[in-house]
């Protein structure tokens, strides 16, 4: 054919700055985002699912996070029940932590022993529940280890409109 050329596909999305790849988290044209730009707070849709043991809020959570664009953090009050230490807390200091770090994760920002409780062998599964971060440390790092620190989790969260927790 006369006249066309072909353009050479690329393998980064940073190569084709002129066809940027948009994403949208709601029906008004005002909720469409760069793929890759971090999401405005005040555009994020916060999930929070609060429920008793064995009411099948794993399952619920695991089918939800499914959902495109849903970044999910499971159990993050796991870290808190599990950090207590040997000063007992009152039920309102409780409510309190357990009010901040919510906040945290749903902001992207989790205080750092928030990763290392995560890192013990033992609380792995509370990252490997979030099927799209687990994929990115998988497929993008020799070390697991790298799957544990902030500045990874703080780089991929804020790309994602839906948070679950």
């Amino acid at each position: 054919m006369v006249g066309t050329t072909k353009s050479k596909p690329t393998t980064k999305m940073e190569d084709d700055k002129n066809n940027p790849i948009f994403a949208s988290i709601g029906d008004e044209r005002k909720y469409v985002f760069q793929l890759g730009d971090p999401i405005p707070s005040k555009n994020v849709r916060n999930i929070l699912i609060a429920t008793s043991w064995r009411s099948g809020s794993s399952f619920l959570g695991d089918l939800l996070s499914r959902y495109p664009g849903t970044f999910y953090s499971f159990e993050p009050l796991h870290y808190t029940d599990h950090n207590q230490g040997s000063i007992p807390k009152t039920a309102k200091e409780l409510q309190e932590e357990y009010g901040n770090l919510v906040s945290e994760v749903f902001k992207c920002k989790p205080e750092s022993g928030y990763f290392v409780h995560a890192s013990k062998p033992q609380n792995r599964f509370l990252f490997q529940h979030n099927f799209r971060f687990w994929n990115v440390c998988e497929n993008n790092s020799t070390a697991e280890s790298v799957c544990f620190m902030p500045e990874l989790y703080r780089k991929i969260c804020p790309i994602f409109p839906i948070r679950l927790v």
